[in-house]
């Protein structure tokens, strides 16, 4: 069962993660931070039925991330360990990152405006089926069919659009809503192969 929390030497967190069912064994999963200031804060909830394995809900990791270039690094770090130890290939892997990448660049960006005080929030749930990542940030939200698409040729050389592209190709499920807070809330999902 997923444990992100607090290692004892400053500058880390460690993880020992196991979200699929038929899993037993246990991955530990630690990674310094990039800089000297804590840059996240951690949370996670526990599901387990009454002999120890998963329920029927979600293991569900929290993330409170600054918002600082280091950030964006972190949280596609954390997500790549995460989907290792979720089982998922390695291909799969670098598309979750890439896509945990690109959408917390956009909160820190676009989102945050590139505020320290504002905060970047990911959540990460693991179900049976897939993995679903939540993004949200502090700004103004946006609508996420007015962003243009950069295939079309007005649109090669704008500064926008290229990241939901990217999100879009490599998650099996996308979308954008505005979060409690009144930013945005990138939800994205990657199921797990059948083998």
């Amino acid at each position: 069962m997923p444990n992100l929390s607090p290692a004892r030497s400053a500058g880390q967190f460690c993880s020992n993660a196991c979200p699929n069912a038929g899993c037993h064994k246990s991955v530990r999963i630690c990674m310094g931070l990039t800089s000297a200031k804590a840059l996240c804060y951690g949370y996670t909830s526990y599901n387990t039925d009454p002999n120890g394995g998963m329920s029927l809900k979600p293991q569900r990791i929290e993330i409170i991330l600054e918002t600082v270039l280091d950030s964006i690094a972190l949280a596609e770090e954390i997500s790549v360990h995460l989907a290792a130890a979720a089982g998922f290939s390695e291909d799969d892997q670098y598309r979750i990152g890439l896509a945990v990448h690109e959408s917390v660049m956009n909160a820190y960006q676009y989102g945050n405006e590139l505020k320290r005080e504002k905060k970047i929030h990911l959540v990460f749930e693991l179900w049976h089926e897939k993995m679903v990542i939540r993004v949200a940030d502090q700004g103004t939200g946006f609508r996420l069919e007015e962003v243009p698409d950069p295939r079309m040729d007005e649109n090669m050389l704008g500064e926008t659009g290229r990241g939901v592209l990217l999100m879009r190709a490599f998650m099996d499920e996308f979308d954008v809503l505005v979060s409690p807070g009144g930013g945005a809330e990138v939800i994205m999902a990657k199921r797990y192969r059948t083998q």
